[in-house]
């Protein structure tokens, strides 16, 4: 699991934040000269690590935090470097101090919550995730972050749960709406997990909607027993993404379960001339005994529909 948004979100957070404060709330500890080289120390240190120069820019956040020991900021951005050059348990101890300098900033609580579970210790994670939501009820990361600590402890119904709440307070978070519909795959309410797949999907212009949305709400199509429809949006998926074996497979063992035998042949010839060794295309071979068509590519010319929703 990776959190690269979050820090994206967090680096351009704090750069405001530097912008309207700097160290100014510890400047009785700390003369106005230090104050003004641990801010620039900080930005220099986000500049190096937006150009992935992480080693430099941990180098620039640890002189900040000497000159400034008590700017949550300046350790919160130091635990972030060297949480991307692998120093795991430093970086942990530089968030934990993060978080007590701060005074318990549920951002901060989140943010650790996060590299714990990503550490493996889904509890600790857990228990980060309710002291943010004690201090701040609609954060929206938090409910995240509790809803990812209690999938990895396959309690899927209650982490179903927190992301709907975190939803409520954000719907536009696609990646939870991806969890969203992943759980209710799991938990086998295909009904549901296409609705969810419908509002990812209206996140995008019709013509910019990603292929995998497409193949996934085929899936659920398929699961309801509503195939044609879900060969329909298999087409589609396969005219914006050419190269995924999964679709292919998918669509050829369509095709072959509703008779049209021609078609399901020559996609999946086509599948086995791109990928022979895709599991999924090597399986759907087999499953069918299709014989390979030789003679470059033989794959059908199917034009795509046009979009019609199908609720």
């Amino acid at each position: 699991m990776t959190y690269r948004v979050n820090l994206k979100i967090f680096l351009v957070a704090s750069v405001a934040v530097l912008l309207i404060s700097g160290c100014s709330r510890f400047q009785r500890r700390s003369s106005v000269l230090d104050l003004d080289q641990a801010r620039k120390l900080s930005f220099e240190g986000m500049r190096k690590s937006q150009n992935g120069d992480w080693e430099q820019a941990e180098e620039s956040f640890r002189q900040a935090v000497e000159v400034c020991p008590e700017d949550e900021r300046a350790r919160a951005l130091l635990a972030e470097a060297l949480w991307e050059s692998g120093k795991t348990t430093e970086a942990l101890l530089e968030q934990r101090q993060a978080v007590e300098h701060s005074g318990g900033d549920p951002r901060q609580q989140v943010r650790l919550g996060e590299m714990l579970l990503a550490n493996g210790d889904a509890d600790q994670a857990m228990k980060q995730a309710e002291y943010a939501i004690d201090q701040s009820r609609q954060m929206a990361d938090a409910w995240n972050l509790k809803g990812d600590a209690l999938e990895t402890q396959n309690k899927l119904g209650e982490s179903l749960v927190c992301y709907q709440r975190s939803l409520s307070y954000d719907a536009q978070q696609e990646q939870v709406l991806e969890k969203v519909a992943n759980l209710y795959e799991q938990l086998g309410r295909p009904q549901r997990a296409l609705a969810t797949w419908y509002s990812v999907e209206e996140l995008y212009p019709e013509d910019a909607i990603p292929a995998k949305v497409l193949y996934r709400e085929a899936m659920a199509m398929q699961r309801l027993d509503r195939d044609h429809r879900a060969v329909q949006l298999l087409v589609d998926a396969r005219h914006r993404d050419p190269d995924s074996p999964e679709v292919i497979a998918a669509l050829a063992s369509l095709q072959w379960k509703l008779g049209d035998r021609v078609n399901s042949e020559l996609t999946a010839s086509y599948g086995k001339q791109r990928w022979p060794h895709h599991p999924e295309i090597v399986r759907l071979n087999s499953a069918q005994g299709v014989r390979p068509i030789l003679g470059g590519d033989r794959s059908p010319k199917v034009a795509p529909q046009k979009r019609t929703l199908y609720r």
